[in-house]
């Protein structure tokens, strides 16, 4: 999964699948910023893109019940940061037909 360039807290950021075709793969309508820890990938929002109409939102990572849609195809996926992101390296996780697709970006 590709980011792209460095991003400002609260901006809106596009996902892609890099190396997938239209119909290669289905992912979720979530995404996770995680930050490492010193042991471990540590998830710190849930990301939404626009799935009912009210565009993309981003909220405190917690239990929470995600829709199941799919959505097909590689993107781009639009997603907004979270205001209160701090400065620094993230990995940004989705599900992906049953695997984990991975991008890293950098917060300014």
């Amino acid at each position: 999964m590709r980011a792209g360039r460095p991003a400002a807290p609260g901006q809106e950021i596009a996902l892609t699948v890099a190396g997938m075709e239209d119909g290669e793969i289905i992912w979720g309508v979530d995404a996770y910023p995680e930050c490492w820890d010193g042991e471990a990938w540590s998830p710190r929002f849930t990301l939404f893109t626009d799935c009912g109409g009210h565009g993309p939102v981003s909220v405190l990572y917690g239990p929470r019940l995600i829709v199941g849609l799919g959505l097909l195809g590689p993107g781009p996926e639009a997603h907004v940061l979270p205001a209160q992101l701090e400065p620094g390296w993230y990995r940004i996780r989705k599900r992906g037909e049953g695997r984990d697709l991975v991008g890293y970006l950098q917060v300014q």
